[in-house]
């Protein structure tokens, strides 16, 4: 065994290989020694083991190597720190050398700069991180493609998830070309693309995504959880798509993978919202039910990073099904306990702010609290376009096309939705918006209509227009007539529902 086939394992993407070739070459010769410490201290941190890795270097003297081995020595370790969770110090190693480093080899200062800028990005310094990856060069190979990714995990954390998607589609076509391989990069960044694309609509981006997901082995050590999160988007990209089985399949993958409770009430959660999309609420109850039961069984204090925004999920669909009372019940969980201990980017809180600030506004609509409720959905609306999470901004915006009559959410809708399947429930959900067919009215029936929908008694109808009660009662059964309607709750629901009156209009009674 010798050096050159530990690095040649390592560049191939085999790190296990390598640390076992690693563990039986011979230690006889120094400068071999000093790189093969290099290597495997390299390694080591690729499959996180970090501290493995400050061991092998503080075990190495690197003092009569040259300028490059003492530099990356340097770099390594401080990138071990910053691995290992001491981030100040790591990066404060990393600055150490970086004026030293501008006559090192350009590949290492292309590896420094990289460290650097995930140095930044860890202490939430994206303008420095911005910096710092914007340095690595475009044919530094695989140190490109990590810088690219990085790019896109600051975009994404400083809530500018279009040019996010952006840095890891251009990942991917970096590491297609790269002579190097890294699982990691690979997988991390399949998983940021693939989260991104359903939320921003990207239909043409997963024409390269998806035969990737496919091709890329999953079984690999460390990548169990990223493809589980995968699974869980491309069922929601097939939604998107019209692929209806398909999504329903890989959110039953997704729940045959899932390692604890809080992953299958994901898993189940988007198997309900599969069968809502295409008005199925038997299935739609079944699956709510089964997410419910496993929840139950949580502390949600004890909730893995990922799935901190679990009651708001189980809320969404809770809700969608009707069971109003239960939503608000993971709402207040939610609000009282989960998101006072969140410790993420502001622009990130902002958007969990915004999904259930939307779920609260649904509970509203469903106790007909409509003034409550309209303020809530506007300003979710706000948040999720301004920072271009399409998926959730259609949703609300079409809600509020019928609550409000204002075009401008059509529109909106209309551009998002115009690359989506017209199977897509979003997709006919506009269709129906825009071909809904008011009846024709004269002045009296349509200003009348207008107090029905206030909620005006014949009575209070009839003395607004200085007529008899039973002359109002007469234009009402009129109206029932034009609407297919029997009741005076129906006739306002339908004109709501036809936009021939606003919410707005129900809540500026005269």
């Amino acid at each position: 065994m010798t050096v050159s086939q530990v690095r040649e394992a390592f560049f191939q993407g085999d790190f296990e290989r390598a640390l076992a070739i690693a563990d039986a070459v011979p230690t006889g010769d120094k400068a071999a020694g000093v790189e093969l410490a290099l290597l495997r201290a390299r390694t080591l941190i690729r499959v996180d083991q970090a501290d493995r890795a400050i061991e092998v270097l503080h075990a190495q003297a690197f003092t009569e190597g040259g300028l490059d081995q003492r530099v990356t020595a340097q770099m390594l370790l401080g990138a071990a720190y910053v691995r290992l969770g001491q981030v100040e110090r790591g990066t404060a190693m990393l600055r150490e050398i970086s004026d030293e480093a501008q006559d090192a080899h350009p590949t290492i200062r292309a590896e420094l700069a990289l460290n650097l800028g995930i140095a930044w990005f860890r202490l939430h310094d994206y303008e420095k991180a911005s910096r710092c990856l914007g340095e690595v060069p475009s044919d530094a190979d695989i140190v490109y493609a990590r810088a690219l990714e990085y790019t896109g995990w600051v975009a994404q954390a400083q809530g500018d998830f279009p040019a996010a998607a952006r840095a890891f589609h251009d990942a991917l076509v970096a590491l297609r070309s790269s002579a190097h391989a890294d699982r990691y990069v690979e997988a991390n960044v399949l998983y940021g693309l693939t989260m991104l694309v359903p939320e921003l609509l990207l239909v043409s981006d997963w024409a390269l995504l998806e035969p990737w997901l496919r091709r890329f082995d999953w079984s690999v050590s460390g990548v169990a959880r990223l493809r589980f999160w995968t699974l869980i988007a491309a069922a929601m990209m097939h939604e998107v798509l019209g692929n209806i089985p398909a999504a329903r399949a890989a959110a039953r993958e997704a729940e045959s993978l899932a390692v604890d409770a809080g992953s299958r009430v994901v898993a189940l959660c988007r198997l309900a919202a599969t069968f809502r999309a295409v008005s199925e609420p038997e299935a739609h109850a079944e699956f709510l039910a089964r997410a419910r039961t496993a929840y139950e069984t949580l502390n949600v204090r004890d909730l893995p990073a990922d799935l901190r925004l679990l009651p708001l999920y189980l809320a969404e669909e809770s809700v969608s099904g009707g069971e109003v009372d239960g939503a608000a019940a993971l709402l207040v969980r939610y609000r009282e306990v989960v998101a006072p201990a969140a410790n993420v980017p502001e622009r990130e809180f902002a958007r969990w702010s915004a999904m259930a600030d939307s779920i609260e506004a649904r509970i509203r609509h469903a106790r007909d609290d409509d003034a409550g409720a309209l303020p809530l959905f506007v300003s979710a609306f706000q948040t999720f376009s301004a920072q271009g999470y399409r998926r959730r901004a259609v949703a609300l915006a079409l809600l509020l096309a019928r609550l409000t009559a204002k075009k401008r959410y059509e529109r909106y809708a209309e551009e998002a939705l115009c690359d989506v399947d017209p199977r897509y429930w979003m997709a006919r959900e506009l269709a129906d918006l825009r071909g809904a067919g008011a009846p024709a009215l004269t002045p009296t029936e349509s200003e009348i209509l207008a107090m029905v929908v206030r909620g005006r008694t014949y009575k209070e109808i009839a003395a607004k227009r200085h007529v008899s009660w039973k002359t109002v009662g007469h234009h009402v059964q009129a109206l029932f007539r034009k609407f297919g309607v029997r009741s005076r709750a129906e006739l306002a629901a339908e004109a709501l529902r036809l936009r021939v009156v606003s919410v707005e209009t129900r809540r500026n009674a005269s």
